[in-house]
């Protein structure tokens, strides 16, 4: 059950434009910050491009981007399923999370996790 969950996600992610959005962005900021010399990112000054503290830094801007979508994309699967469980509850007379709820935030979470582990650091 939860990998047809989990393709229904990604289908439905794929045709949403915050989905575009987001991968808009993150190819803007990373060719920008390799292919112009004005917009820097990682490493600042006598630092090299390739170095650990620049990759650092680079992965922590990129996370707090990354942060922000993600939630938008987790905020259109909460009002789906508000919009389900209010249509349902007044046919059933039940206002509890549904399990598609729990997999869609399951399913975006650990992206999140791992990000905010890493710009942490």
């Amino acid at each position: 059950m939860l990998r047809h969950i989990a393709a229904f996600e990604w289908r439905y992610q794929v045709k949403s434009p915050v989905f575009w959005v987001g991968c808009l962005i993150f190819f803007l900021l990373t060719f920008g910050s390799v292919t112009v010399d004005t917009i820097q990112i990682g490493g600042r000054g006598n630092v090299n491009l390739n170095s650990p503290y620049a990759i650092l830094q680079t992965v922590g801007v990129m996370s707090i981007f990354m942060l922000f979508i993600v939630v938008s994309m987790v905020a259109g699967a909460v009002l789906r399923d508000d919009e389900n469980i209010s249509q349902s509850s007044r046919s059933e007379g039940r206002a509890s999370p549904t399990p598609r709820l729990r997999a869609s935030i399951s399913f975006l979470m650990p992206s999140t996790t791992l990000s905010t582990a890493e710009s942490a650091r």
